[in-house]
């Protein structure tokens, strides 16, 4: 008899715990849960696996890799971003869907001639279109979605 009650009990539960599967990603607590620091760029990537199969890095050496973490962008509540680069700051606007994974950024304010990797790094986010992550690991790809750059919490 216990068994059975124990086995109502799971079966009861298990469309509670589907819709919890199916549910749309909160995109204030991926978004804005503090500063992220680019990791690096990827190329190969697959869009449609896991979050941590990011594919091949664009940068291997160490000099670069420590570089890359002086990127950073902060998301805030209201919509606006902050963000540093290697000879600067900018600030922009950004916009998350839940339910399309979409992502932009407009109005996007920057230095003056940018290059090297201020440039790259700036062109990249102005072509984003699509996000996927968690409060812990943040990826950004354009359209396509064969390339991501990757954030983490400094």
């Amino acid at each position: 008899m216990k068994i059975l009650k124990r086995l109502i009990y799971l079966l009861a539960l298990l469309p509670m715990m589907m819709l919890n599967s199916c549910a749309e990603d909160d995109v204030n607590e991926i978004f804005v849960s503090g500063q992220w620091a680019l990791i690096n760029y990827y190329n190969n990537i697959d869009w449609g696996g896991k979050l941590n199969n990011q594919g091949t890095p664009q940068y291997t050496k160490p000099q670069d890799l420590e570089e890359l973490l002086a990127y950073t962008i902060t998301f805030d509540t209201d919509g606006t971003l902050t963000g540093t680069l290697s000879n600067g700051t900018f600030t922009g606007k950004w916009k998350a869907d839940a339910e399309g994974r979409t992502f932009s950024i407009s109005s996007m304010k920057t230095p003056d001639n940018l290059k090297g990797k201020d440039k790259e790094f700036i062109s990249f986010l102005n072509g984003v279109k699509y996000y996927r992550g968690d409060s812990k690991t943040l990826q950004l790809a354009p359209e396509g979605a064969t390339t991501c750059i990757q954030f983490a919490h400094p």
